[in-house]
């Protein structure tokens, strides 16, 4: 049931979208920018404020996503080593691979899974966001690319400065007033329709004829099917994880594609179609496959 609420909201803001002549590209993305640097940090950062810490991804939870990762990158590099040049093989290798997190992912995880399900969703988000984005700009700047990509971009990106501050507050046993805690609780509720509301609406805008003649259904395969595979298997059989931690890292490994990769794309100079056609029809696809992958793991564990 839901899955049904939160795929009505996606199609509410495609129709509003798709119907108003006033809804632009140009302001969608200017409420998808509030959303993300305003909402998202404000939702973090409650409910990392009181969550119980005890319970925050173990190592081998991060392991098995990040091999399970860094295998199908591997794998898919080695299939588009016929491409015309690494850029374009490095893009759409993590294409297939890193998963909207937070647009998607908080929007799923939150609502169903409970509050341990969500420290790893921050878990995840984190290590993507210092780690993953980090790593893949260097390896593009040893090719030879030019960046504006800085170390201080991460240390001051809202969503990082939440986490870390709700940790902090968190654990030094600080007590918000309950004035402002509930403020924050209500710009939190507000925070998940509008991340699917955004998608829905982001998605009006794309001509999914163009996009279709792509040829993606590799990166597709790996995205919606392989790696969240890979992760199960590394996960239950090489890193002993619990039910839960398998669970919610296959449904994070199945998310589409986030919107990162455009943005890298485009600093780069390559495969930008390719790109933009795998967010968008991974992120349709996503709202089967997930559904798929939650009663896969159900019944498998």
């Amino acid at each position: 049931m839901e899955q049904v609420k939160l795929i009505g909201i996606i199609l509410l803001g495609f129709v509003v979208a798709s119907s108003l002549s006033f809804v632009t590209a140009e302001k969608v993305d200017h409420i998808r920018k509030f959303t993300f640097a305003f909402l998202a940090p404000i939702l973090f950062l409650g409910s990392i404020y009181k969550a119980n810490l005890d319970n925050i991804p173990s190592l081998g939870l991060v392991a098995a996503y990040l091999g399970a990762l860094c295998l199908m990158f591997l794998f898919v590099k080695y299939l588009c080593r016929n491409d015309e040049n690494h850029n374009q093989g490095n893009i759409k290798a993590l294409s297939a691979l890193y998963p909207n997190a937070l647009g998607v992912g908080t929007a799923i995880i939150f609502p169903l899974y409970g509050s341990q399900a969500e420290l790893i969703l921050m878990g995840i988000i984190f290590i993507n966001i210092t780690l993953i984005l980090p790593a893949f700009n260097v390896l593009m700047i040893g090719l030879g690319n030019s960046s504006n990509f800085s170390y201080k971009k991460i240390i001051t990106d809202p969503i990082i400065l939440a986490i870390v501050a709700g940790i902090i507050i968190n654990k030094t046993g600080l007590i918000i007033p309950a004035p402002i805690f509930l403020s924050i609780e209500i710009i939190g509720a507000i925070a998940v329709p509008s991340f699917l509301a955004v998608l829905g609406a982001t998605l009006s805008f794309y001509s999914f004829n163009d996009l279709r003649k792509e040829n993606i259904n590799l990166l597709l395969l790996v995205k919606l099917i392989l790696f969240p595979l890979t992760t199960f298997a590394l996960g239950k059989y090489c890193f002993g994880l619990s039910p839960l931690e398998i669970k919610v890292t296959v449904i994070i490994a199945s998310l589409p594609t986030g919107l990162n990769v455009f943005i890298l794309s485009e600093r780069y100079q390559s495969a930008q179609k390719t790109t933009a056609s795998v967010i968008v029809l991974s992120t349709v696809l996503s709202l089967v496959t997930i559904q798929g992958w939650d009663s896969i793991i159900e019944f498998l564990n």
